[in-house]
């Protein structure tokens, strides 16, 4: 339950974006359209691909990144 992990929830349910905290199994990775992980390197990071299925869509991921930087910049300019 990492601190970027925590403030990438916390701005996306700012913006309006429902965010679910639940297990997860394989299916529903599999399942999804879109995955992304939070770190302290990368920030967000889209998952390109899980297992043989190439992940199209970085919609979600580039949108929380943009609110990562534009509270982060604006934090500390």
């Amino acid at each position: 339950n990492g601190l970027n992990r925590q403030r990438i929830i916390k701005l996306l349910k700012a913006d309006g974006i429902k965010v679910h905290e639940l297990p997860m199994i394989i299916k529903d990775f599999k399942d999804a359209d879109e995955i992304f992980c939070t770190g302290n390197i990368a920030k967000v990071m889209p998952v390109q691909r899980f297992e043989d299925k190439e992940m199209k869509s970085t919609k979600l991921s580039n949108h929380a990144r943009e609110l990562y930087w534009d509270f982060a910049l604006s934090k500390y300019s």
